[in-house]
């Protein structure tokens, strides 16, 4: 069982729970924002506001201190995490949390996130220059990766 926001629930109960958007609305400052259920998770994802940059080089410099122990994991981690957190809040995963939650909410978090930030960079660097560098010739990421990397994370 697991206990979350005063609730007890079943694992059989939390798989059934898909990813979706529970809202869109504007902010009180007027930004656009979509609240997110992932599984039992709240999380708010909005257009970057002035401490958006300020979460993100704070959350790289946390991962550049505690790396991943593979590699691979951590440029993941490192590439994609930060610009999530940069314009997220509420129930917000760890690292670790976020590359052992379901595909279907990782897609819809990075989704919403990359739709409401298109264009946000820092240092002239695209926030999502990790999965630009990762697109196919179609202009969808290569989920192939992500998938990898959960294999190998479970084995």
């Amino acid at each position: 069982m697991t206990k979350r926001s005063g609730q007890t629930l079943e694992l059989a109960e939390l798989k059934r729970i898909p990813p979706k958007v529970m809202e869109v609305r504007l902010s009180a400052e007027g930004l656009a924002e979509a609240v997110l259920q992932l599984g039992p998770r709240n999380i708010v994802v909005s257009e970057a506001d002035g401490f958006a940059d300020y979460r993100l080089s704070t959350a790289v410099d946390e991962l550049i201190k505690n790396p991943q122990p593979d590699l691979l994991i951590h440029n993941i981690t490192l590439g994609l995490y930060p610009s999530l957190i940069a314009c997220s809040s509420g129930d917000i995963p760890t690292p670790d949390e976020f590359m052992r939650m379901g595909k279907d909410a990782q897609r819809l978090w990075i989704e919403t996130a990359r739709e409401l930030n298109p264009h946000e960079k820092i240092n002239g660097v695209s926030w999502w220059s990790f999965l630009e560098s990762m697109e196919a010739p179609n202009g969808k990421a290569d989920e192939e990766v992500l998938e990898d990397l959960k294999k190998k994370e479970a084995g």
